[in-house]
């Protein structure tokens, strides 16, 4: 296979997995959107190269909830040269604009729902 076959399938890895919520690929890709931060600025801030950002992709990323998180990313942060304060600070934003994403979908359900609660009585008066 040549370099270019290979980088061409790492890309399109890259962007399968950048639609998955368990990879690294997509928390990168939502904090770029989020920060409005492109390539190089990511690598800057995780102070790393454009290879380590790649193998950081293709990485699970770990339930910030289990005991063994820690080591989790410890264990990442040593295989991507990338701190692991950094990932950390990455997971945490993420999800912090996941759980606001989904509390204000539930708060706009509920208030449709009032709403056409509230239609259905004055139509019934």
């Amino acid at each position: 296979m040549s370099e270019d076959t290979n980088v061409n399938m790492s890309q399109i890895m890259l962007n399968k997995l950048s639609q998955r919520q368990d990879y690294f690929a997509w928390y990168l890709s939502q904090y770029k959107i989020n920060e409005n931060h492109n390539t190089e600025q990511m690598i800057n801030f995780l102070q790393t190269s454009e290879k380590d950002i790649e193998r950081l992709s293709m990485c699970r990323v770990p339930n910030s909830k289990a005991f063994d998180f820690m080591q989790k990313i410890k264990v990442i942060a040593n295989f991507t040269n990338v701190d692991s304060f950094k990932l950390i600070m990455v997971i945490r934003k993420v999800e912090s604009i996941l759980a606001l994403r989904n509390n204000s979908t539930a708060a706009t359900q509920m208030l449709l729902a009032a709403r056409e609660k509230k239609d259905q009585q004055t139509e019934d008066n």
